[in-house]
């Protein structure tokens, strides 16, 4: 029996890997075991109920001999590191964080690690030997991870020293800082796969299967009822609906390599100025949905209060809701755009007046409608709404994700 040995950090790539395994685990005999690092631990302990999944912890007994020196630095760092809302446990984190400066300490020496800690923090972790002594334990035959930092890509790396085939499952688009390293990568479509093929340094088998999260989410909002949507909010279905996805806005450097928060009020300010204009010439209807997690109603009190025709859809629809109503979506750069564009809706991105850079190339490209400057947003949304909608030959993504996954993995196995 081929063994997969899965290690994945939490949120979206604990999602990815947990869709992923489930359905390797309905479709194949493969043994599946996966390392779950951080807030994954908890958030697929509880969902694989089936599937062997493993934290830091579990392995400690390969490190028996250093143990000591491990969980004295986990406990030197554990105030810096540990959150007891952020659902890992205090044992994980010492040991995770002591596993990760110890491989520090071995590689540079004690008053180096401590130099490199205190500049960079945990993007200073790469534990190559823990990941070594671990994936040597579990002896896979092929070592699966996505497209993380730290552990993930030591593990990628720990792989290829130990002669074990390496795959990497990307999330949505190609990053442009975390080289990727696998023997073979599986990413989102064939945009993506262009982007990688160029890159001279990466020598990687090269795949676009799709992307199985934003798969099942666009079949949710293509499976919505939006007639009883339209009764529920009370709007007019006869008219279109524009949907403005807001976002924390940025500032980046040159290079995009280092961001600050910028003042978004005047960004959104403008945008509605600009829809407003577009409504002189076009009668339609505008919802907006704010990042639940990083922004409140009332940070956006002067637009709404300004713009009355404005529904603020966070209180009465869901997402995919909001998604599943609209004709056309309006968001500067957020995953929105290619859960909407995925559901055949027109998508307009924008550049803002404080980018010197836009921060994702991929959004400036067709399907995407991008205007680079948020003066000229009103005339392109009425062309939008004159205009018949361009047809693409070819989906965003291709179609059934997760069979595409398993049968590349299959055909690596075999």
């Amino acid at each position: 029996m081929k063994k997969l040995f899965f290690i994945t950090y939490g949120g979206g790539h604990a999602n990815l890997v947990k869709l992923v395994a489930e359905d390797l685990n309905r479709n194949t005999d493969f043994a599946i075991v996966i390392l779950a690092l951080t807030t994954a631990y908890k958030e697929l302990k509880n969902q694989l109920k089936n599937l062997k999944v493993q934290s830091i912890t579990d392995y400690m007994h390969l490190f028996s001999s250093d143990i000591e020196e491990i969980r004295g630095y986990g406990d030197k760092y554990l105030e810096d590191n540990y959150h007891k809302n952020a659902n890992v446990s205090e044992e994980e984190t010492i040991n995770y964080i002591g596993l990760s400066f110890f491989d520090l300490v071995t590689k540079y020496g004690i008053n180096n690690a401590e130099k490199i800690y205190k500049e960079k923090g945990r993007r200073a972790f790469e534990p190559l030997n823990a990941a070594k002594k671990i994936i040597s334990f579990e002896s896979p035959d092929l070592l699966i991870s996505t497209s993380s930092p730290r552990f993930e890509i030591a593990s990628i790396r720990a792989a290829k020293q130990l002669g074990i085939s390496s795959l990497q499952i990307l999330d949505f688009f190609e990053n442009k800082y975390n080289l990727k390293e696998a023997d073979y990568i599986a990413c989102s479509n064939d945009q993506t796969k262009k982007i990688l093929e160029k890159n001279k340094m990466i020598n990687s088998n090269i795949r676009a299967v799709g992307q199985p999260s934003i798969e099942n989410t666009v079949k949710l909002i293509q499976s919505i009822d939006c007639r009883t949507l339209h009764k529920k909010i009370q709007i007019n279905p006869e008219k279109p609906t524009i949907l403005v996805a807001t976002q924390k806005l940025m500032e980046f450097s040159n290079d995009l390599s280092v961001g600050k928060y910028i003042d978004k009020e005047s960004v959104y300010l403008k945008l509605f100025d600009e829809i407003a204009e577009a409504k002189k010439h076009d009668d339609f209807n505008v919802l907006l949905r704010i990042h639940p997690a990083s922004e409140s109603k009332e940070s956006y009190s002067r637009i709404l209060e300004k713009y009355p025709f404005i529904i603020f859809s966070n209180e009465v629809l869901d997402v995919q809701q909001s998604i599943a109503l609209c004709d056309l979506l309006i968001t500067h750069s957020s995953t929105v755009a290619i859960e909407a564009v995925c559901a055949k809706k027109k998508v307009i991105t924008f550049k803002h007046f404080y980018d010197i850079d836009y921060p994702v190339d991929e959004f400036t490209k067709d399907p995407f409608i991008f205007v680079p400057d948020l003066e000229n947003i009103s005339k392109k949304i009425n062309e939008v709404f004159v205009a018949d909608q361009k047809k693409h030959s070819k989906s965003f993504m291709p179609r059934n994700s997760l069979e595409n996954i398993r049968t590349f993995i299959e055909e690596i196995l075999n």
